[in-house]
């Protein structure tokens, strides 16, 4: 089973369990086959934008990012 935490401005449910089934059946894009796909890849993009300022030009140094990628195959 995959864990992901939710946002917690979109849902009040924290963390959000999502089983493998799940991932690979529902909510398919379009060229999928209709019984879900066979192998299946995933990012998480997160994004830190800082409020640091010089008074005049937003401090970018401060500012942060990562990502993070698995792929799930049926056996």
């Amino acid at each position: 089973m995959y864990t992901a935490k939710a946002d917690p401005v979109a849902s009040s449910t924290s963390p959000l369990s999502i089983t493998v089934n799940h991932l690979l059946n529902d909510n398919l894009p379009p060229g999928c086959p209709v019984d879900g796909c066979a192998v299946a890849g995933f990012s998480e993009n997160l994004y830190v934008d800082s409020m640091a300022t010089d008074g005049w030009n937003s401090e970018l140094g401060y500012d942060a990012s990562a990502v993070r990628a698995f792929v799930l195959a049926r056996s």
